[in-house]
């Protein structure tokens, strides 16, 4: 079995894209500062089974503005929490794994291709020890001019590498989350699949402890997420409520425009984490005055999106 990881450093989004073009809150045109793409390296030479769906697994990160700075790696919250959990907890061979780390440009840890290396010979050694004879998990870096207090656009902007290197589904967690032992990939799948009116289109996650189920604060779509509204969330949203859009969004279960028994978002009591939940280490953006008058606007693209293919289905 072939086993090696592939590490990509993209360090940014290439605006333009048709797929993922949008506009920033006052109407200015998507953009990433300081543009510059590096080519990714391929090894075709491989014995993985490419069938299995790929999940990425995105996680907006800062190794600034902690209680201590960081001298190792153990030191970082990513190392402590959320990396190991997936290591422990992933299903490799039902699935593929991508893990994106997205950081702003010049983060001391994360920016560095000295500590990328670090990052990647820590994850590489765990992983084969836990899964010696399974594809290996790959791994890519971001670093972004503009995402400063707004991991929502850093997400977004990973997310896009996600959808073009072929994922299926994208996980986006918090580096200070714990996952459990609860076959998660495969519940968060079968579920995505068992929503109606359209199968894979909606947003599912795990059950919350510190929100006590009440809010979608990790979340897992499928590819039909970002090709009904182009991006993961919409940056409108620098930090704070994205996770109320993307629960209201699809909140659709008293609604009749999408016929009966209409089902798009659900929070898994069964597919619990532990959310250590650090103190926020970037300026918190209270709610935009315009955030119901988002909200509405993609309730309306959405309905669009779920005719639009449920036409195209018809008259196939």
């Amino acid at each position: 079995m072939s086993r090696r990881l592939l590490l990509i450093v993209a360090c940014t989004l290439l605006a333009g894209l048709t797929l993922f073009f949008n506009i920033l809150p006052g109407g200015e045109e998507l953009t990433v500062d300081d543009a510059e793409k590096v080519p990714w390296e391929h090894d075709e030479a491989t014995d993985c089974e490419i069938s299995l769906p790929l999940i990425q697994v995105l996680l907006p990160v800062t190794s600034r503005n902690l209680k201590k700075p960081a001298k190792t790696l153990e030191a970082l919250p990513l190392f402590q929490y959320a990396l190991p959990s997936f290591i422990e907890t992933v299903e490799p061979a039902r699935f593929r794994y991508l893990v994106s780390i997205a950081a702003d440009k010049g983060d001391p840890w994360y920016d560095d291709t000295d500590q990328q290396g670090q990052i990647q010979d820590w994850i590489l050694t765990r992983w084969r020890a836990h899964w010696p004879d399974t594809c290996d998990v790959t791994l890519t870096f971001h670093a972004y001019a503009n995402t400063g207090s707004r991991p929502t656009w850093a997400t977004n902007y990973a997310t896009q590498v996600g959808y073009e290197m072929g994922a299926d589904y994208f996980y986006r967690i918090n580096d200070d989350t714990v996952l459990h032992r609860n076959s998660w990939s495969s519940a968060f799948v079968r579920e995505l699949a068992s929503f109606r009116p359209i199968p894979g289109l909606g947003v599912t996650g795990p059950w919350d402890p510190f929100q006590k189920g009440q809010l979608l604060t990790m979340s897992f779509v499928g590819r039909p997420h970002l090709e009904c509204f182009g991006t993961h969330f919409p940056f409108l949203f620098g930090n704070y409520f994205g996770d109320d859009w993307i629960m209201n969004v699809y909140n659709v279960s008293n609604s009749t425009r999408f016929g009966a028994g209409a089902r798009m978002m659900s929070i898994m009591a069964g597919v619990n984490i532990t959310h250590k939940v650090l103190k926020p280490r970037y300026e918190i953006v209270s709610t935009p005055p315009q955030y119901r008058a988002q909200l509405a606007i993609d309730q309306k693209v959405l309905e669009t999106c779920v005719m639009k293919r449920l036409n195209d289905k018809t008259h196939r």
